[in-house]
């Protein structure tokens, strides 16, 4: 049987980043500690949790949207790169990250 193959690149990305050290069944996570995911079925309804101020199934266990900011939303290209800290942001970006502005809008 042959299944309809998902290309994950055509899909938007997005990053969390926790605000607060968090312990969950299958691992813990620290304040400031990124993940990234792929918004599809899943993950696109723990978005929409996310973003409604909803708890979220993440680890094996629930995690509060107060705990997490929605630091990405965009295709998996480069801004998904830098915003998960794979690779580091050219000098204006930088800049414009420190000030809150730039890829996280």
């Amino acid at each position: 049987m042959m299944q309809n193959s998902i290309d994950e690149s055509e899909l938007p990305h997005a990053v969390i980043r926790f605000k607060r050290d968090v312990s969950f069944p299958r691992f813990s996570m620290a304040k400031g500690e990124r993940w990234g995911f792929v918004v599809y079925r899943k993950w696109a309804d723990r978005l929409n949790q996310i973003k409604h101020g909803e708890r979220f199934e993440f680890a094996g266990g629930q995690c509060l949207s107060q705990d997490v900011d929605v630091v990405f939303e965009g295709g998996c290209g480069r801004e998904y790169s830098i915003a998960m800290g794979y690779i580091p942001p050219m000098p204006q970006e930088a800049h414009n990250d420190s000030m809150g502005r730039g890829l996280h809008e």
